[in-house]
């Protein structure tokens, strides 16, 4: 018996993603996998050998969602289970920032990440930044209302973005809050 899968390393951050092991029995040995890349999701390999290790180099050219298809071969010929495995590289839709009040107001003010989504992989985090405070990313949490710090005032940018779980980023939103604390001077 043995077992194969996919594993896929990120470009960008070099995380892991693994599918599903697939199990099948040979008694001649595996003399190597087939496979191809495509935008289908049901592709099947030929019996033809591509890789004798399973290893699968993929070209930093892929920008859109793939399919990996992949076989094993024993050493007669007899091909296993087809397993597809899917490459998520959309990212997800831009979020949007919602400001307690986009008018002039007075310190208060608060705001909260909606559109939250991605069809795809699904959200791994959503993180938020208010640049005149610091420019690293926070982590927010979903529902949840954060407080614009009160030391703040003038023109506050707000940026959001939305990152799924295979680590695509979507566009950056962007908004101003407008804090005013100053007296009116005659």
């Amino acid at each position: 018996k043995y077992t194969y899968y996919v594993e896929s390393n990120g470009l960008a951050n070099n995380n892991k993603l693994k599918s599903k092991e697939v199990e099948g029995e040979v008694k001649t040995g595996i003399a190597g996998y087939s496979y191809v890349i495509d935008n289908k999701s049901n592709t099947i390999p030929d019996n033809t050998i591509d890789t004798v290790n399973g290893e699968i180099k993929l070209s930093n050219t892929l920008t859109t969602d793939y399919y990996v298809h992949i076989i094993a071969v024993d050493k007669v010929g007899n091909v296993g289970e087809v397993l597809h495995y899917y490459v998520d590289k959309t990212p997800p839709s831009t979020p949007v920032i919602n400001l307690s009040n986009s008018n002039w107001t007075i310190p208060v003010v608060n705001f909260n990440i909606s559109n939250i989504k991605d069809n795809h992989s699904g959200i791994g985090k959503v993180e938020y930044r208010i640049p005149k405070v610091s420019n690293n990313w926070i982590t927010y949490t979903e529902g949840s209302k954060v407080d614009i710090p009160s030391s703040l005032k003038g023109l506050i940018d707000i940026e959001a973005r939305v990152i799924d779980k295979n680590n695509n980023i979507s566009s950056i939103a962007k908004t101003t809050a407008k804090i005013d604390d100053i007296k009116p001077v005659i």
